[in-house]
């Protein structure tokens, strides 16, 4: 082996969207391991070095935790045949933000987490918040800086992906392939995580289909236990 291609190299991977090792929780994610292995071939580096991307939207960022050689100096080559890369997962890096309505938000969801309070009250521990505005307001881009601040694993979904199966509701096996429901089992293993349902606003209260949505929208929320940080 060329003395300045490092022979071992231990990353750790903090992504926005966590990848469970469950197989069946895993199932839609990204393999942020095998994608981080090979945009490393070719690079220089040192303990310590540190690499941020954007692979399909999501921020990763990767640190050099460790890195071994057969020659005398601390840095390496990464080659994609001779370089065994070992991964870490972590949680996503905290990000502090100063914004006014990212802290009320953030410290909104910290309370949700007391559960103890709501018991002492009598009252059902909140699991969910409506964030409303306009279009292209900001709604997204607050909720990702609050999972910055609280290090939580960020999961969307639009409304349209259920009423796309509007069809299936009454059938025993949609549980199976509901998009929501699927979505929701990676975030009740990923916590704490936050899960964003997009365009409420294309419901209409009067019609049945979407009233069956709205029950199915509160079965999910209902099935995230009191103790659990996901909201």
């Amino acid at each position: 082996m060329n003395h300045s291609v490092a022979s071992k190299v231990l990353i750790a991977v903090a992504a926005s969207e966590w990848k469970s090792d469950d197989p069946y929780l895993a199932q839609g994610l990204p393999d942020y391991a095998d994608m981080c292995r090979r945009r490393l071939g070719g690079q220089w580096m040192s303990v310590g070095d540190c690499f941020r991307w954007t692979i399909g939207g999501k921020s990763v960022v990767v640190t050099v935790q460790s890195i071994y050689g057969d020659g005398d100096g601390t840095r390496f080559k990464v080659d994609r045949k001779q370089t065994d890369v070992q991964v870490a997962l972590e949680r996503p890096i905290k990000v502090e933000h100063k914004d006014e309505l990212v802290q009320t938000l953030a410290n909104t969801i910290r309370s949700s987490y007391e559960t103890h309070a709501f018991r002492v009250l009598g009252i059902p521990v909140a699991k969910s918040i409506l964030v409303h505005g306009v279009s292209g307001v900001g709604k997204a881009t607050l909720v990702r800086r609050v999972s910055q601040v609280l290090q939580s694993v960020t999961f969307s979904i639009s409304i349209h992906e259920l009423l796309a199966f509007k069809e299936e509701y009454e059938n025993p096996k949609w549980i199976n392939y509901n998009p929501l429901h699927l979505l929701m089992n990676k975030a009740i293993s990923a916590v704490p995580s936050i899960v964003t349902i997009c365009d409420l606003d294309a419901l209409q209260s009067d019609t049945e289909k979407n009233t069956k949505i709205t029950d199915i929208l509160a079965y999910e929320i209902n099935r995230i236990a009191d103790s659990e940080q996901v909201r």
